[in-house]
């Protein structure tokens, strides 16, 4: 897949950078235009580091405040 998909493809759609760089990098790329994002880890990463991404990440400022209801399509 990296063959058919430039770099620059990606970063249309995703936040890319290093760990200590990723909230700034979501915040400049999707700060005050996404209600929510997605964060994927490898399996391997640290529960601390988590931990720490997602409340940084949770720091960025924004409106949302949660999802008013919602029922499944039946």
């Amino acid at each position: 897949m990296p063959a058919l998909v430039s770099d620059d493809v990606v970063r249309t759609f995703a936040a890319c950078a290093t760990y200590p760089d990723l909230p700034a990098a979501i915040d400049r790329r999707f700060g005050g235009l996404a209600d929510a994002v997605d964060l994927v880890l490898p399996a391997d990463t640290p529960a601390g580091l988590a931990r720490e991404l997602v409340a940084d990440i949770k720091r960025i400022p924004h409106e949302f405040t949660g999802f008013a209801a919602w029922e499944a399509p039946k």
